[in-house]
């Protein structure tokens, strides 16, 4: 059983409590590197997506990640039952985070 549902419903109770929309969560550290230590995996945690590259955006209704091609089956095969969903990148009519976040805005 995937803990990722549970994950994302708490992290949809403190947005909803503090009035967040949206919460962006990347793959990096302070250094902005691709590849890092266990303590900066927020995504992994709240996704389950374990690649070293990757965006995950939540709303309330939403759990998008964003991801490029080394990952596309891998990201396919551990969203599966999480309540994720992949948005592949660098492919093309790909829509991109700025773009989903337009079409979002209030």
């Amino acid at each position: 059983m995937s803990l990722i549902p549970e994950r994302l419903s708490r992290l949809r109770l403190y947005m909803k409590t503090f009035d967040i929309e949206l919460c962006i969560v990347p793959t990096s550290d302070y250094h902005q590197s691709e590849y890092v230590a266990d303590y900066f995996k927020y995504r992994a945690y709240l996704s389950g997506f374990t690649g070293s590259s990757g965006t995950l955006a939540v709303t309330q209704d939403e759990a998008k990640l964003w991801t490029d091609s080394r990952y596309f089956i891998q990201a396919l095969e551990q969203l599966q039952g999480t309540g994720g969903e992949l948005h592949k990148t660098r492919v093309p009519d790909a829509v991109g985070i700025p773009q989903w976040l337009a079409e979002r805005a209030r």
